[in-house]
Order: C-alpha cells, then sequence, then structure tokens
C-alpha cells in the first residue's frame, strides 16, 4: 500500500522509439502501488506485463520503468518495438477498494493513507482521460442539465453497427444536438467535384428561376418526356460534352456576333443554296478528288516556289536581247531572229538547232588530231595533209559528187553525214556516214570549206 505523497503528473507518457536502446528501459513519473496498475501500449496494442514487457515499481515513491522482453536468444521472441514505433504508458488503478473498516475499532493510519492516495490517483486518471475527451469550451453558452439547448451534447450510435460505418457525425437541423451524417465515401466524392460545384455559383439565380417554375409548366415539360429522354442518350450526350468544350464554346461565340449571323443569312438565300448543291455535284467532286490525288504535287511545287519563281528570271521572251538583270546562263528567245540565245556572262551566245561546224578541242595537241578523230565510210575517203601543226583535212566523195554535209546526233554520237546524188540527178541515191571519236565542235582557228570538186576540208 502507498506510504509516499502523490505528486501532481499527468498519469501518462509517451515515447518515439528511437534507433539505439530500442529495448528501454522507459521511464515514468506519475506513481502507482503496483505493476498491475499500469497500461502499456505499443502504437495501438496494448501489451502484457511478463509476457511483452517486465515492469519495476518503486515501493518509495511508487515510480519505475518497463523494459521489453527479448527471448531470441533462447529461440522465442523478441518483443523489442521498432524504430520509430510509440509506447505509451498510462495508469489504470482498479475502480475497487477492498478495505473495510469497522465501527468502534482501531483504524490502522496506514490504510487511510493508502485509501485517501487511492482516491487522488483515481482523480488524477480520470483527468487525464476528460482531458483527452472532445468537450465543449469552458466558454460555450451550454448548460450540463436540461435538454434541447442545454444538457449533455451525446455521440449518436445506431444499434446496427454497420449502419454506423463510415459515417461521420454531424449536428441536426436545430444545431442542439448530433446525429449520424453521410458517409466518408460520398464526402470524397462530392471533393472531386470541387470544379463542378464552383460551377454552380453563377447560375444560382437559374436554379432559383427553376425552382418556381409553376405546375403547368411542368406539365408542359413532362409532355416532353419523348424529347427529353432522346437528351439522355449517351451518343447525344458525348455529343453535348464535345460542345460544352472551352474551344467549341469560344468558335459558338464567334458564330453568335451580328457579322456572322449577317453572312450566314446571304449563305441561306437560294441563289447561295444553288451554287452549293452545284459545289456538291459528282462531277464537281471529282474534280476535288482530282486534287487531292495531285496533292502531293502541288506540295513539292510549295516547297519550291523560290525555284518556279526564279524561272521567269532565267528565261524570257522578247523582241530584242535583254540588257538588264543578266546572269550567267540566262535563256532568252529573240523573236525578231527567231533564235534561242543564252549569256555567257559577256554576252548573247546564239544556240544553233544545227552545228555546221567541225570542232576538236583546243586542248588536244596530240599529233595528227585529224586523222585520229575522223573515221570516214560510206564510199568517202580522207587526205591529211601538214599532220599535227596546221592539219588540212579533205574528204573525197568516190561514188558519186558531194551534195552536202551535216552534223547530226551531236549530244551522244556526233556523225558527220554526207549527202550524194547520182549522175547529177536530184534524187537522194545514198547517203554515206563518218563517225566522230570525241569529236568537240568549235574549236578555235578552225575552218572548213567545200572544194571546187565537191570535197569537204577542214583546216586547225
Amino acid at each position: 500500500m502507498a506510504t509516499f505523497n502523490i505528486n501532481e503528473v499527468a498519469r501518462r507518457i509517451q515515447y518515439t522509439v528511437g534507433s539505439s536502446n530500442r529495448a528501454g528501459p522507459y521511464n515514468f513519473s506519475f506513481q502507482v502501488n503496483a505493476a498491475s496498475e499500469l497500461q502499456v501500449y505499443q502504437n495501438d496494442t496494448l501489451l502484457t506485463d511478463s509476457v511483452q514487457y517486465n515492469a519495476t515499481v518503486s515501493a518509495v515513491n511508487g515510480t519505475g520503468s518497463i523494459t521489453f522482453i527479448d527471448n531470441s536468444g533462447s529461440g522465442g521472441t523478441n518483443y523489442t518495438p521498432a524504430q520509430n514505433d510509440i509506447v505509451t504508458i498510462i495508469g489504470d488503478q482498479p475502480l475497487s477498494r477492498t478495505t473495510v473498516f469497522q465501527v468502534g475499532q482501531a483504524n490502522n493510519p496506514t490504510t487511510l493513507e493508502t485509501e485517501f492516495d487511492n482516491i487522488v490517483i483515481r482523480q488524477q486518471q480520470l483527468k487525464e482521460m476528460i482531458d483527452r475527451s472532445i468537450q465543449l469550451k469552458p466558454t460555450t453558452p451550454r448548460n450540463v442539465i436540461g435538454s434541447g439547448t442545454s444538457g449533455p451534447l451525446q455521440f449518436p450510435y445506431d444499434p446496427t453497427p454497420s449502419n454506423n460505418a463510415d459515417k461521420v457525425i454531424a449536428f441536426d437541423s436545430n444545431g442542439t444536438s448530433l446525429q449520424l451524417g453521410p458517409t466518408t465515401a460520398n464526402l470524397n466524392t462530392l471533393a472531386t467535384l470541387t470544379t463542378e460545384i464552383a460551377a454552380l455559383g453563377p447560375i444560382a439565380s437559374n436554379i432559383t428561376t427553376v425552382a418556381n417554375i409553376g405546375a403547368s409548366n411542368i406539365s408542359a415539360v413532362a409532355g416532353k418526356a419523348t424529347e427529353i429522354g432522346l437528351l439522355g442518350n449517351a451518343d447525344v450526350i458525348a455529343d453535348m460534352a464535345l460542345l460544352g468544350n472551352a474551344d467549341v464554346i469560344a468558335d459558338m461565340a464567334l458564330l453568335a456576333t451580328t457579322d456572322v449571323i449577317s453572312d450566314l443569312n446571304t449563305l441561306a438565300t437560294s441563289d447561295i443554296v444553288s451554287d452549293l448543291n452545284q459545289l456538291a455535284t459528282t462531277d464537281f467532286v471529282s474534280d476535288l478528288n482530282a486534287v487531292e490525288g495531285i496533292k502531293a504535287n502541288i506540295t513539292t511545287a510549295a516547297n519550291n516556289i523560290a525555284g518556279i519563281n526564279s524561272f521567269a528570271e532565267r528565261y524570257r521572251v522578247s523582241a530584242s536581247d535583254p540588257t538588264t538583270s543578266l546572269d550567267p546562263g540566262d535563256l532568252n528567245f529573240n523573236t525578231s531572229s527567231n533564235e534561242l540565245k543564252y549569256y555567257s556572262g559577256s554576252q548573247w551566245e546564239t544556240v544553233a538547232s544545227q552545228d555546221q561546224n567541225v570542232k576538236v578541242s583546243a586542248n588536244d595537241t596530240s599529233a595528227s588530231v585529224l586523222n585520229s578523230k575522223i573515221a570516214v565510210a560510206g564510199g568517202l575517203t580522207k587526205t591529211i595533209t601538214n599532220a599535227g601543226s596546221n592539219e588540212t583535212l579533205t574528204l573525197t566523195a568516190q561514188a558519186a559528187e558531194v551534195y552536202g554535209f551535216e552534223i547530226v546526233d551531236e549530244a551522244t554520237n556526233p556523225t558527220l553525214r554526207v549527202t550524194t546524188t547520182n549522175g547529177g540527178a536530184d534524187n537522194i541515191s545514198s547517203t554515206a556516214y563518218a563517225a566522230f571519236d570525241d569529236v568537240i565542235y568549235g574549236a578555235s582557228g578552225m575552218s572548213w570549206s567545200i572544194t571546187t570538186d565537191g570535197d569537204l576540208r577542214v583546216t586547225i
């Protein structure tokens, strides 16, 4: 029994388990008569003395400590709490008394002291519990006796436990007592609708207007049940959701302007409607499809528009050779002389339709240039004089007189074509070809002529 003064401390203490000395000891400074007057919790789990922990109580002042048990070394269990666990030690003296005082008999002072100490301990115990409970403030204007706006504020409880599940506690409509409110699930759902709830603010007046609609109007709406039912169709709801998009709303606001409405009225005239119907014909649609087929080419042209625009600068048609905006490679068709010309960088040069010149490379210095470059056939013979320096080439027709000479197929297979007549007649009886081997025409310092005998003479 207690034989010490009762100190004024809270009959509850908590610890957060650290990284070291996790087993304890964990001290308590409130006073108890024995270890059985303690409750020890690890987080929210109530533990048992001599099973998960051992309690030590001082016989001198009633304070003490608890230490967690580790039996893992002998194959048992280690009850040491984990780091950051919460250890709570609280006083829990039973509300009972076993001492009986007899009338007319002497009373032991120690027994009386213990009884008085236990009364104080229980008062401290009740105070600690009350201090941790939900209470009205001391200044709350509500009496603890009576009912309605007075009396205790009691928690509601349904006899069927499942009806209390996840319910919140709320004041009733009078604000004087508590009742079971909505479920936490419904409140969580409502919390996700903050944007939609905020949107209801600007239309509060409209909601009030709806609330004031008379019975006749409601009956009229009921007569449109079929139409309203159509609005509930999934596709219609999806379409209305699209219409509710901010961009679509902005577009519809643009359509509602006076100018756009005027333009739409103009489009609704019979002439415009007729024109639009023509645009919808099969032929026109076919033409549009054709355009669709060449859109890749149109894209290519658009990507090269700079080159297309510069073509007009590169190629011109005029009655005289241009004198301004000249670049090497420019082309001009002279309509006065019917000649296609190119600009060399210093002057306009004529592009001949048929080159009559026999040309060799100006840097070809090999001996007997003409003899190595020109082969004859078709009844022609060639004679080279001054081989290697100021060469002269003479082509002689053996079978007939020479009628004419021309250069053909200049681009890929340069060929000297010789046309002869037979016996002086005008009709062409045979054609002789002399193939050029890599001959280049128009070399500087070259000349050619037709001899009186009808021979072609080339001199370089």
